[in-house]
């Protein structure tokens, strides 16, 4: 896009829908992931790809972001204000740029929370976890995993039924 400027400062009552799919991603991964390690960020970027090619889930990296209920931080002030003169951004924005040619550190999983909240027990390896079997939205919380030791977020797949 002719003049676009990535990570322009956009207002609460903004369209969300208009800006770039690259944007959005970018914006995603600022304000989910900011904090973490490139590969933290990576994964982030990997669900909105993963739930792109899911069933149950829009098919357009617009949709699947802006679908209502999903991503906490869409629309916060770090989403909508991202620091565009930081490295972090610039990373996020190269990483959302470049998302296909990552390997994908989350296999299939679609969903990640931050860690905590009394879900899920750490086992012995690092990246294993076991969920409690809480129900969540009607379905149980399988197949968790971490990405790497001292992430924020927690990876998974939920299944309905």
């Amino acid at each position: 896009m002719e003049n676009y400027v990535f990570g322009m400062a956009v207002d609460d009552d903004y369209d969300l829908s208009k800006l770039d799919n690259v944007d959005l991603l970018a914006r995603l991964i600022y304000a989910e992931a900011s904090t973490e390690q490139s590969v933290g960020q990576i994964a982030v970027g990997m669900v909105v790809r993963n739930r792109r090619f899911s069933d149950g889930f829009p098919n357009t990296v617009t949709d699947v972001i802006l679908q209502s209920g999903q991503f906490e931080s869409v629309g916060n002030a770090q989403f909508r204000r991202p620091d565009t003169n930081s490295s972090t951004w610039n990373d996020c924005l190269y990483i959302a740029q470049h998302l296909d040619n990552y390997e994908n550190p989350i296999g299939s999983r679609t969903f990640f929370m931050a860690e905590g909240g009394g879900r899920f027990k750490e086992l012995n390896q690092i990246n294993e976890l076991q969920f409690t079997g809480e129900t969540w939205d009607g379905g149980k919380f399988t197949d968790g995993m971490k990405v790497y030791y001292g992430s924020v977020h927690i990876f998974f797949t939920a299944h309905y039924y």
